[in-house]
């Protein structure tokens, strides 16, 4: 992406910023009763990426939405999970539980 913006003693000053891509933790639910997470996200991508759930693996993509699980836990619950991008872009939320 290019942003013009006046510089001292020019007209226009040209300059070129990456554009970042963006994800979005919708969800991070652990379940209680079954001891499993599910973990559902976004991308802001334009071409679709690959998500991966730190500790957990790759999401599946369906319909514009990512998602993980259920996964059965065999380790302790962690308190945030951490969703990256191979576009680069990253989130990280805090685990809910459910009954």
């Amino acid at each position: 992406m290019t942003n013009v913006v006046p510089a001292p003693g020019a007209l226009y000053a040209r300059r070129t910023v990456p554009v970042v891509e963006y994800v979005n933790i919708i969800s991070a639910a652990y379940s209680v009763a079954d001891n499993s997470l599910t973990i559902t996200a976004t991308s802001g991508a334009a071409v679709a990426p690959t998500l991966t759930v730190s500790g957990f693996g790759a999401m599946t993509l369906a319909a514009g939405t990512y998602s993980l699980g259920p996964v059965t836990l065999t380790t302790p619950l962690p308190p945030s999970i951490t969703v990256n991008s191979s576009a680069g872009g990253t989130d990280t939320t805090s685990v809910v539980i459910a009954p």
